[in-house]
C-alpha cells in the first residue's frame, strides 16, 4: 500500500505585487502549500506591519491546516507608498492580491485599523471573501470620549501637518530609511511596561510609528481610522469579533454595532486591547473554532 505523505508545509517567503500605480506592496506566503487548504490573509493595524502575525501563525494549527498570507499593508513595512493610502487604495491593493494568488475564496483577519479595512475588501470583492475576523477593531462610537473629543479638537493640527508634509515631499525633502521594527519581540518588551492609557501612548503612540513610516503615510493611514466608518450591522458574511475586557482604547462590552448583527460572533478575551499578546492561545483557539465552521468541519 503506498504511504501517506505529510503535507508540505512552507517559511514565510517575500513576495511583491506591483499595485498597478507604480508601487509595490510586499507581502509573505506560508503555512500549507495546498490550493484547497483555508486561505488566511492577514490585514495589521496602524503603524504595524506583517511582524505583528508571526507569534499566531506558527502555532501547529495555522502552519498545518492553512494556506497564509501576511502583508505589509500599503504605507507600512516595506511597502513604502506616499500615495494612494485610502480605504479604497488598501482594498484594491487586497483585492489585486487575491486575484494575483488565485485565491478563490479567503477568510480576512485584521487587527484593529486591518480589521475595519477587511470591510472594506468584502465591499470590493465579497465573492472572494468566506469570512471575516476582527481582532480588536476600531468602532469609533465606543471609543473612550477623550479620544473622540482628542480627534476633533486636533483635526486643524492634523491638516497643518498633513499639508506640510505633501509640501515638503513635493520639495524633494524626504526619508529614505525607516526602522523596521519586529512587533513579536517587541510587544514581549513593551508589555511589562504598559501600565496604564499614558503608558500605552508612550511606547505604542505615534511617535514610535513615525519611526518606522513617511510622515504622510501615516497621516493618510490615521485618517481612515475617522473617515471610513464600516457598515457593521450590513455585514453579511460569517464573522468573528475578539474583543480585550481590559481594553484601553474604547468600551470593552460587547453592546456595539457588530453585537447587532446575526452573522458576527463576538467573544470576550482576557486581555488588554493588545490581545495577540496578552492571550495568543486564546486567539488562535477562538480562529481554528471560526474557520472550522466557514470551512463546514472541514479542515
Amino acid at each position: 500500500m503506498p504511504v501517506s505523505q505529510p503535507p508540505l508545509i512552507s517559511p514565510l517567503t517575500p513576495r511583491t505585487l506591483p499595485a498597478g500605480d507604480g508601487e509595490l506592496i510586499h507581502y509573505y506566503t506560508g503555512g500549507l502549500v495546498d490550493p484547497s487548504a483555508p486561505a488566511l490573509v492577514f490585514l495589521h493595524g496602524l503603524g504595524s506591519n506583517h511582524t505583528r502575525w508571526h507569534h499566531l501563525i506558527r502555532q501547529p494549527f495555522f502552519q498545518e491546516h492553512c494556506r497564509l498570507i501576511v502583508l505589509d499593508l500599503r504605507g507600512h513595512g516595506a511597502s513604502h507608498a506616499r500615495r494612494g493610502i485610502t480605504s479604497d487604495g488598501i482594498g484594491r491593493d487586497v483585492e489585486m492580491l487575491l486575484e494575483h494568488e488565485h485565491i478563490r475564496s479567503a477568510i480576512l483577519v485584521g487587527h484593529c485599523w486591518g480589521a475595519n479595512l477587511s470591510v472594506r475588501v468584502r465591499e470590493r470583492c465579497p465573492e472572494r471573501i468566506g469570512g471575516l475576523v476582527f481582532i480588536e477593531p476600531f468602532v469609533v462610537s465606543t471609543l473612550r470620549w477623550e479620544l473622540r473629543v482628542a480627534w476633533v479638537v486636533s483635526a486643524p493640527l492634523y491638516w497643518a501637518a498633513y499639508g506640510l508634509a505633501r509640501l515638503a515631499n513635493g520639495a524633494g525633502i524626504r526619508r529614505r530609511r525607516f526602522r523596521l521594527i519586529d512587533y513579536e519581540m517587541y510587544d514581549v518588551w513593551v508589555r511589562a511596561r504598559l501600565t496604564s492609557f499614558w503608558a500605552v501612548l508612550r511606547w505604542m503612540g505615534p511617535w514610535i510609528d513615525l519611526q518606522t513610516m513617511p510622515v504622510v503615510s501615516y497621516l493618510q493611514a490615521l485618517r481612515i481610522l475617522f473617515a471610513y466608518r464600516p457598515p457593521w450591522e450590513a455585514i453579511a458574511c460569517p464573522a468573528l469579533a475578539l474583543y480585550g475586557k481590559r481594553a484601553e482604547m474604547g468600551d470593552a462590552s460587547v453592546e456595539t454595532p457588530l453585537a447587532a448583527n446575526p452573522r458576527v460572533q463576538v467573544r470576550m478575551i482576557d486581555a488588554s486591547h493588545f490581545v495577540l499578546t496578552d492571550n495568543m492561545p486564546a486567539v488562535a483557539a477562538a480562529i481554528e473554532a471560526f474557520v472550522g465552521t466557514v470551512r463546514g468541519g472541514a479542515i
